[in-house]
């Protein structure tokens, strides 16, 4: 699907997915890739960006590609083998419930305020 989407639709459309594929090598932190890691969802990731690949090797929560052999290699493997996207899932929504739930965001938040009081 391409383009804007309600957000019920958007939770009908992860929920649903047997993954969740992020193409784009430029990104900082791809949203969507903790939206579906929220949802249990594995995902997988351009190889070119370094910011998607350093979460899913942190996490265990997806794989990569670099090229369309190897896209199309981990689509077919993610496919096939529901016991791995359970396994990448799980590790996701852990990840995501460990560093990206509000209280431990605002507890980072307010540590690095206080370091920068502290400093000036």
């Amino acid at each position: 699907m391409v383009g804007p989407v309600s957000e019920a639709q958007k939770w009908a459309l992860v929920e649903g997915a047997l993954a969740l594929v992020s193409p784009s090598p430029w990104e900082a932190f791809a949203l969507v890739v903790a939206e579906a890691w929220s949802a249990g969802i594995p995902v997988l990731v351009n190889a070119g960006c370094a910011a998607t690949v350093e979460h899913c090797r942190r996490s265990g929560g997806g794989l990569s590609f670099a090229g369309f052999g190897e896209f199309e290699a981990e689509v077919d493997r993610l496919s096939r083998d529901e016991q791995l996207r359970e396994r990448l899932g799980a590790h996701g929504r852990a990840y995501v419930d460990r560093w990206f739930r509000w209280p431990r965001v605002i507890d980072r938040y307010a540590t690095f305020v206080e370091s920068v009081v502290a400093a000036a």
